[in-house]
């Protein structure tokens, strides 16, 4: 097959969405050397710089259409224009933010989230009717849709009302050659020589977004926390700038330890295990999430890992997480002090924690999503072998 690809929201590996397919082509060049692929990046992104097998062609699209509504005008327009140039069986887009109505061939859509469903207010009220109207009746002329989790395979279902046989399920991986337990002592030393941050700390991994990745109320109980015990330890709230980062950055403003409060930014995917392995303890208290790839990485250093229990991460997470209602300040407060306080507990629950993390790697999800593709190019098959048989009758 020719598979075309589009990576225009890779990002610089910036989000969750592009270390997703940073990954997913990374192991895709590892295992596949029979199909042709054609990937379409932004110029000027150098992301997909390792992407270098002969059956792998990398096509530049004008940066220009890095804007939303350009982009988005891309899919629809100039996409199906080369995907009939370039002879492409197949095309996979994995975003649904980012469809191709008009495409000549099977489409494979990936969802990461229906977070729009669950935080109306997260992308402002014309993005929200736009996916409840537009999207809506877009996901469902795909041929096969790729949710990353058992919880999004729910929300797709109910949401578009989608042939179950044609929604499969791929889990996100994680890269175990980089996230695994190593000297604490080092990556204590590293994190402070490379910015400033002491031991001991709480780790959080997640865009600056508000109120979604409910970084207020971590603040409030991480407040509350070392106002009672005394407890040494700094937040360290490591993303890039969102939606609403002003709520969270005032949140620690006014908590009377803004100092212990610390915003490093983005922190690149080399330097992220230094930080959960220096990390005493990492606390994820989103609201909704699709999958939770940072979850999985702490786990995989063997960092103890307090959530929310929530669908998704719950899924992830099995028994290597202590988990706490998210609305509940007092619960995340209780449940980062009881991580903290009990070494038994600590040490008791890493067997799991790693064992939990071997279950999710990239050479899976490149397996499910090529069983993903030729389901679709076979549902093709399928209805172009009935049109045949109608027209001859």
């Amino acid at each position: 097959m020719r598979i075309g690809f589009s990576a225009l929201l890779t990002e610089g590996g910036r989000s969750g969405i592009g270390q997703h397919i940073i990954n997913l082509l990374g192991a895709l060049q590892e295992i596949d050397r029979a199909n042709q692929y054609v990937i379409f990046v932004l110029a000027g992104d150098r992301s997909l710089e390792a992407i270098t097998a002969p059956n792998f062609t990398v096509v530049r699209v004008p940066g220009f259409f890095s804007r939303p509504i350009a982009s988005i005008l891309w899919h629809w327009t100039v996409l199906p224009i080369l995907v009939r140039r370039w002879r492409l069986d197949l095309v996979h887009l994995p975003s649904y933010r980012r469809l191709c109505p008009l495409s000549p061939c099977p489409v494979v859509v990936t969802v990461h989230d229906l977070a729009v469903l669950h935080e109306p207010a997260k992308y402002g009220k014309l993005r929200h009717l736009y996916v409840r109207s537009v999207i809506r009746r877009l996901l469902k002329q795909s041929t096969q849709i790729i949710p990353v989790s058992e919880s999004t395979r729910q929300d797709v279902l109910g949401f578009v009302g989608f042939n179950p046989e044609r929604v499969s399920v791929s889990h996100n991986g994680i890269d175990h050659k980089r996230y695994y337990p190593m000297d604490r002592e080092y990556c204590r030393a590293e994190v402070a020589r490379r910015y400033g941050i002491h031991p001991a700390f709480i780790l959080c991994v997640a865009r600056l977004e508000h109120p979604g990745k409910n970084l207020v109320r971590l603040i409030e109980a991480f407040t509350r926390l070392k106002s009672e015990t005394g407890l040494p330890h700094q937040l360290v709230l490591a993303g890039a700038r969102w939606n609403g980062a002003e709520a969270i950055y005032q949140a620690a403003e006014v908590s009377g330890f803004a100092k212990d409060v610390v915003f490093p930014g983005f922190v690149p995917a080399e330097d992220l295990p230094l930080f959960y392995n220096a990390a005493d303890l990492f606390v994820l208290p989103s609201l909704h999430e699709g999958f939770g790839i940072p979850v999985v990485e702490a786990l995989a250093c063997g960092t103890p890992v307090a959530s929310s229990k929530i669908a998704a991460l719950t899924e992830v997470g099995g028994n290597g997480v202590l988990y706490f209602e998210p609305l509940n300040v007092l619960e995340i407060l209780e449940t980062m002090a009881r991580l903290i306080d009990d070494p038994l507990l600590r040490g008791r629950c890493r067997e799991q924690r790693l064992e939990r993390a071997r279950r999710f790697t990239w050479e899976e999800s490149a397996d499910k999503t090529q069983a993903a593709y030729r389901q679709a190019a076979g549902q093709e098959e399928a209805i172009q072998a009935h049109r045949t048989v109608w027209r001859a009758k």
